[in-house]
């Protein structure tokens, strides 16, 4: 690597595990659809939502369709992660036919049955974008209503973790909402509620960004 940088990406991309699904952890997301996106749906602006480390992009997808169930059929959708072979995948997710087979088993058990899914990913690919950034190295500018970063957290150093905490809550539009993983809570202090497992909302604060 350091005679060829340009084998640094693929030691990333080795050494990283990028695990994700569709409507991983079925209660964060069944919290997901009965206590954020009624919020979401409230708001006089499309919301803005990024998934960061989104891995293959499953993760974003599963919140696009809950947002489209939602009638939110405007919403900005950004995922991001370090490891260009990973974005390439989600870019590409949503496109063949196996992908909705995988996805359409989740429908019934978030009430979503009479959902068109086709039209579904169809709407959320076309307002989804995706970008290969590091969390560690800055936030993508807010605000933002609603960041889910899942299981990324527990494998940092305490020192990084809290600079990244620091920024996400800044760059969270106030009543915005952030979403962690299952082993990972936010340090004291940081302007957020807990109002379901994994998920926390923004208190009162300055706004971040235009």
């Amino acid at each position: 690597m350091e005679a060829d940088p340009s084998f640094v990406p693929v030691a990333v991309s080795t050494l990283l595990i990028g695990v994700t699904g569709f409507f991983r952890d079925a209660d964060v997301f069944g919290a997901l659809a009965s206590q954020v996106i009624p919020p979401l749906a409230s708001l006089p602006h499309p919301p803005r939502v990024w998934s960061a480390a989104c891995s293959s992009g499953e993760e974003l997808y599963s919140v696009g369709v809950l947002l489209e169930a939602g009638g939110l059929r405007d919403a900005e959708l950004l995922g991001t992660d370090c490891r260009p072979d990973a974005i390439d995948e989600a870019r590409a997710c949503g496109g063949t036919r196996t992908f909705l087979e995988h996805l359409g088993p989740y429908l019934s058990t978030f009430a979503l049955a009479r959902l068109d899914l086709e039209a579904a990913v169809a709407s959320v690919r076309g307002h989804a974008r995706w970008k290969v950034s590091s969390i560690v190295d800055g936030v993508e500018p807010g605000p933002w209503d609603m960041v889910l970063w899942r299981n990324l957290a527990i494998y940092l150093t305490a020192d990084a973790v809290a600079r990244v905490y620091s920024r996400l809550v800044q760059a969270i539009r106030p009543g915005g909402f952030l979403v962690l993983g299952k082993a990972e809570r936010p340090p004291e202090g940081m302007q957020l509620v807990s109002v379901a497992r994994c998920i926390y909302r923004r208190t009162g604060g300055a706004d971040a960004g235009p």
